[in-house]
């Protein structure tokens, strides 16, 4: 999710997450080779699954490199929520540089995009797939400083059941998919399905899935979902 608040700034918004099954880190590269032989300065801000800000970090590098950032010994401080030490992640650099993250866990990594940013107007649509290998969590953070509310549809064959996700400030849920929509899947009996998702309060909502896939040796892969 990006802002143009500022035209000289790029601002990227991320969902990351640390022990015990993920390690994170953070890619900063520039987008043209600039003339200047000169420093880039990079700001990181990191808030709690509980909405704590809990480390800011400023970086400076050479404009024309990229930088590569170990996130853990800055994600130390999360509590732990549903199992996972999670957060939200904010970058800030020139707008002649982009981000990205990616996750790391015994079996394997995955890049991750920033997080989907909801809006009042438009709706944003994820897919799903079910098996009894297969978990499937959504992520929903607020950026703002006011509670903010996440309408999230959920689409199985026929069947549709709605439910609103309330989010206080700066805070991020894990709503895992086949926990609370149990009923509709027994009934439903598809293997695939959808979330519809849309902000009832502004566009301070950010979205992501992610999905575990546990392989035939019973070794467990981890990856997120993009629109």
């Amino acid at each position: 999710m990006s802002s143009s608040k500022e035209k000289t700034e790029n601002i990227s918004r991320f969902w990351v997450s640390t022990f015990p099954l993920f390690s994170a880190t953070l890619f900063i590269s520039p987008t043209k080779p600039s003339k200047e032989d000169s420093e880039a300065i990079h700001q990181i801000t990191i808030f709690s699954s509980t909405g704590k800000k809990i480390n800011e970090a400023t970086i400076s590098c050479a404009v024309n490199r990229p930088a590569v950032i170990e996130l853990d010994y800055l994600l130390g401080n999360c509590e732990l929520n549903y199992g996972l030490k999670h957060c939200q992640l904010e970058v800030r650099s020139p707008e002649n540089f982009k981000h990205s993250c990616r996750l790391n866990s015994e079996n394997g990594a995955c890049m991750i995009s920033s997080v989907v940013s909801l809006d009042v107007q438009k709706s944003t649509f994820f897919p799903l797939r079910f098996s009894s290998k297969n978990l499937s969590v959504l992520v929903v953070s607020n950026f703002s400083d006011e509670h903010s509310v996440c309408e999230c549809k959920f689409y199985c064959g026929e069947l549709c059941e709605s439910l609103e996700i309330d989010v206080a400030p700066r805070c991020t849920r894990l709503i895992p998919i086949e926990v609370e929509f149990a009923q509709s899947l027994d009934k439903a009996g598809f293997s695939q399905g959808y979330l519809k998702l849309v902000s009832k309060s502004g566009n301070s909502l950010g979205v992501q899935t992610f999905e575990r896939l546990k392989l035939a040796d019973e070794k467990e892969i981890y990856f997120t979902v993009n629109r």
